[in-house]
């Protein structure tokens, strides 16, 4: 594909996926229009930046000019806790967001859009999970992206709109700072001596690397022939690791010999288990990257940016 000619809208542009997925683009040389309440940290002659509120329909009127070819709707309230403190503002922003984004796309003829769903919709399961499973949210977040993908489902068969609906698992990499997910907390705090972890590391999760996300994103866009209207499709690697094996993992990588130090909560522990199977049949991808590798990097990237704040302090 000739990614000159091509323009992507990405709405939250300067969270760690959104950045992550302005700076992949870029570098293949695609035109972006980068939508965020938050200024962009991103400065190229290809991309023009909106800072506005996608759940404000008459700020998302002021993209309606504009001309796209795809969009990645990653604008969201995405984590359980935040929508959880303040559910109002979790269903306007994930919820009425995602109505206002995809009349956008109506207006900016957009061809294909990657709407980020998450693997909350699921509930806790007991068992490998596939996109035929029955839904059952627990969460207000969970339930405010199911109420999404119900609002896309119904857009693209309206519409035409192919919109690929992606229950994703628990992104890591470069350009995740540490505060909010759990990999490069953990890693910020052993490099700061700190390496006690709350629970008891049983809970299972299912990890994917930010640029293998990257990647399915950009096959949703190369795919020639499409199936339906709305497609669901779980995107992560099929494999769950305890918090525990994760710990330990980065704990070697950072040639700390200490043992981490489980805080038991009274939460009980639960596992995150997707089949995959869905996105290689479809869209011919699967993630790629060795979970010890994508750690290898994050920490490398997490080092240098520690590195470069306290000296800019």
């Amino acid at each position: 594909m000739n990614w000159n000619k091509k323009t992507i809208l990405i709405t939250g542009s300067s969270g760690f996926l959104g950045k992550t997925a302005c700076e992949f683009f870029l570098k293949k040389n695609a035109n972006i229009i980068a939508v965020d309440k938050i200024e962009t940290a991103i400065q190229d002659p290809k991309l023009k930046f909106f800072c506005l509120d996608i759940a404000d329909e008459n700020q998302t009127k002021k993209l309606h000019s504009f001309k796209a070819d795809y969009c990645i709707h990653l604008g969201a309230i995405s984590h359980k806790v935040f929508a959880e403190n303040d559910p109002n503002l979790a269903w306007m922003v994930n919820v009425h967001g995602t109505e206002n984004t995809l009349k956008t796309c109506k207006a900016m003829g957009v061809q294909r859009m990657v709407f980020a769903s998450s693997g909350q919709v699921y509930g806790k399961q007991s068992k490998i999970v596939s996109e035929e499973t029955e839904t059952k949210p627990e969460s207000i977040y969970g339930q405010t992206k199911k109420e999404a993908e119900e609002l896309c489902e119904t857009f693209s068969k309206k519409t035409g709109l192919h919109i690929a609906i992606a229950r994703q698992t628990n992104a890591f990499g470069p350009n995740d700072l540490p505060g909010i997910r759990i990999i490069p907390s953990i890693t910020d705090k052993a490099i700061r001596g700190n390496i006690d972890v709350q629970g008891d590391g049983s809970t299972e999760k299912d990890f994917i690397y930010v640029y293998d996300l990257m990647e399915f994103y950009e096959k949703v866009f190369l795919l020639k022939k499409w199936p339906s209207s709305a497609i669901v499709v779980n995107v992560g690697t099929g494999k769950s690791r305890t918090i525990k094996e994760v710990v330990i993992t980065i704990l070697n990588l950072l040639k700390i010999k200490q043992k981490p130090s489980f805080i038991k909560e009274a939460a009980e522990s639960y596992i995150e288990c997707y089949s995959v199977k869905k996105a290689f049949q479809v869209f011919g991808w699967k993630a790629k990257t060795p979970f010890k590798e994508g750690l290898r990097q994050t920490i490398e990237w997490l080092k240098k940016t520690g590195k470069k704040l306290s000296e800019n302090n």
